[in-house]
């Protein structure tokens, strides 16, 4: 994954908010897209991870999905949440973090059925 100029991002010590495994999977991504990461366009995304640390990994998948060569913020519906993909990942490859939230808002929409369902008897 080494670049031209000799820059390996998957070396890097990565911060305890961001999966090794996620991060592995951008990297390969921006190489199989023929946009290597550079020490400064590396630096200039990890700043921005920072600033959203409990999206990051999203944040990461969110554009590995839509084929994008750069980092933005999670994409909210109307309501103002943050819009989670119906998919596990790039190709087929499962996610973790979308994978617990989709698990959790299952969790919560059986809950809400199930008071639903007390208040009707």
């Amino acid at each position: 994954m080494r670049a031209s100029n000799g820059f390996d991002p998957t070396s890097l010590e990565l911060p305890n908010y961001l999966d090794s495994q996620v991060w592995q999977r951008w990297c390969n991504h921006r190489s199989e897209i023929k946009k290597a990461l550079t020490p400064t366009t590396t630096e200039q995304q990890l700043a921005l991870l920072s600033k959203i640390p409990e999206d990051a990994d999203a944040i990461i998948t969110q554009s590995i999905e839509r084929g994008w060569t750069g980092l933005s913020p999670l994409k909210r519906d109307r309501e103002g949440t943050r819009k989670l993909s119906r998919h596990g990942g790039q190709n087929g490859v499962s996610d973790p973090v979308v994978d617990k939230r989709r698990r959790d808002a299952a969790a919560w929409a059986e809950l809400e059925v199930s008071e639903d369902e007390k208040a009707d008897t």
